[in-house]
């Protein structure tokens, strides 16, 4: 019997291949690797720009490109970092011993594909390299490859109707806004804590919270963005920064 396992965590939580079974390819997908972040938006002399400036969140400095060992047009383009560079070849590394292991030919022919942007490239490549296949090209495309379009399409992952919402949205969890802040304040709490978010955090001045200046106490907004979690907190203008 032969079979193709389209799920390379299945491969990788497995110790061997069933003995009745001869493992015949693997599809192995991925994020890219450690990046440099999006905002704040900093030039390589930390200064900020627009509505990305961290400092009226936080007490620390935000890094900027010098911190990261990065030239300032990559940093702003968030593609990969110094480390992510040295992590890349290291899991390509790892995923071939461990599919070599499984008895798959790590020599025989691989297609790999990868995002239009830089970071994305870039880790195809060096994971490549890693696992010894630094031959194999990285085929640039998006949503202009047919095969790839139910991994990118919205349409296809959450089908074609309209954007949920902010009743549907709310009706998820009860509508009990209250309710799932105090669920996870504990968890915000220790996110203030990594921020340096102070008492007096002008996020809270600017977004009108007069006391108990804290994030869980911040305002929020409905956005329908799923990929921003559908809600963020209430916008504020450059000024209030």
């Amino acid at each position: 019997m032969r079979c193709q396992l389209a799920a390379a965590c299945l491969l990788l939580a497995s110790s061997a291949a069933p003995t009745d079974l001869t493992l015949d390819g693997v599809v192995y997908v991925s994020r890219h690797g450690v990046r440099a972040p999006y905002g704040p938006i900093v030039d390589a002399a930390g200064t900020a720009a627009a509505n990305d400036d961290w400092s009226a969140w936080t007490s620390k400095a935000a890094k900027n490109a010098e911190d990261y060992g990065m030239d300032a047009d990559a940093f702003a383009a968030q593609e990969l970092t110094p480390h992510g560079m040295a992590l890349m070849p290291l899991l390509g590394s790892y995923v071939a011993d461990r599919w070599r292991a499984l008895g798959l030919d790590v020599g025989g022919d691989w297609a790999v594909f990868a995002d239009d942007s830089t970071r994305d490239w870039q880790t195809a490549a060096l994971w490549l390299e890693g696992a010894g296949r630094g031959d194999v090209p990285v085929r640039v495309g998006n949503a202009s490859l047919p095969n790839l379009i139910p991994v990118l399409s919205d349409s296809v992952l959450y089908g074609a109707g309209a954007d949920a919402t902010e009743e549907q949205t709310l009706g998820l969890f009860g509508g009990d806004v209250a309710a799932l802040t105090a669920a996870y304040e504990d968890d915000m709490a220790d996110i203030g804590r990594a921020l340096g978010f102070s008492d007096d955090a002008p996020i809270c001045a600017a977004l009108g919270v007069a006391d108990d200046c804290a994030i869980t106490n911040l305002p929020y907004k409905f956005t329908g963005i799923y990929w921003q979690g559908m809600f963020t907190s209430a916008s504020c203008g450059r000024d209030d920064f």
